[in-house]
């Protein structure tokens, strides 16, 4: 049902198909795993409201530790999951996945061997970029997502993808590299990071807050944990185009 149509995910997610098959990603059979993970990729490529419906589940940071951690089969489909929800949310949903640490993940697989994740990985990145750009102000200046790529290997491993042999792969990511760490080497400005508000997420909120900040989105970790119950979501998003993949294929994320 996840790869019927919108009308079909949207019963399977008012069943709280979400709940059990947050219990599959923590299972200790791998190919449950596998499938769990293909199974959200689907609904992430889905209308405002599903991704809305991954966010409130609980299941983005356990998908980031999924791709972290586990083998490289179970690792793709869960950065499918993830690249979709980049792509398709809205600032305050990239935000979020930025706060549950995305970047990192996805950095870690610009040196998987799949090119055509690689394309969704180089997009997905792309995304939190602009969001970090169009969150920032004049008096903050700096963009954090570039910094926390930056921190993890980010700028390294997208430079080495400069002498990939596809060269869609080189294109994307010598765009990313033009684009926004031309002057990667500034003073990163601690002032500047993505932190839980009462809408959600945002980026650029000054130190003052971020204590304030920090208690809620303990409140909103523990909300996400506890599954269909909770009322949060991440955030309004505009609608994305309802395509869910078959096994195996390329998830929509542009």
């Amino acid at each position: 049902m996840a790869t019927g149509t919108a009308e079909q995910t949207q019963a399977m997610l008012q069943c709280e198909a979400l709940s059990a098959v947050g219990r599959l990603l923590v299972s200790g059979k791998r190919e449950l795993k596998k499938e769990a993970c293909w199974l959200i990729s689907n609904v992430t490529a889905g209308s405002a409201a599903q991704i809305d419906a991954v966010c409130a589940s609980g299941l983005a940071p356990l998908l980031i530790r999924l791709v972290s951690e586990e083998e490289f089969d179970i690792k793709k489909e869960a950065a499918y999951a993830l690249c979709n929800a980049c792509t398709g949310g809205s600032l305050p949903t990239i935000s979020g996945l930025v706060f549950h640490g995305v970047l990192g993940g996805l950095c870690s697989l610009l040196e998987a061997p799949d090119a055509e994740l690689l394309l969704a990985v180089i997009e997905a990145l792309g995304a939190a970029l602009e969001a970090g750009d169009s969150s920032r102000d004049s008096s903050q200046g700096d963009n954090r997502c570039v910094h926390l790529m930056d921190k993890a290997g980010g700028i390294e491993k997208l430079e080495a993808l400069q002498l990939h042999e596809n060269p869609v792969v080189y294109e994307k990511a010598s765009h990313l590299l033009d684009t926004y760490f031309a002057d990667a080497d500034g003073v990163e400005d601690s002032s500047i990071a993505p932190v839980a508000v009462a809408e959600g997420f945002r980026f650029g909120v000054p130190v003052g807050q971020q204590q304030q900040a920090s208690h809620g989105a303990g409140l909103m970790m523990a909300q996400m944990a506890a599954g269909p119950a909770t009322q949060h979501v991440c955030g309004g998003y505009p609608q994305s185009p309802d395509s869910q993949r078959p096994p195996g294929s390329m998830p929509s994320i542009s």
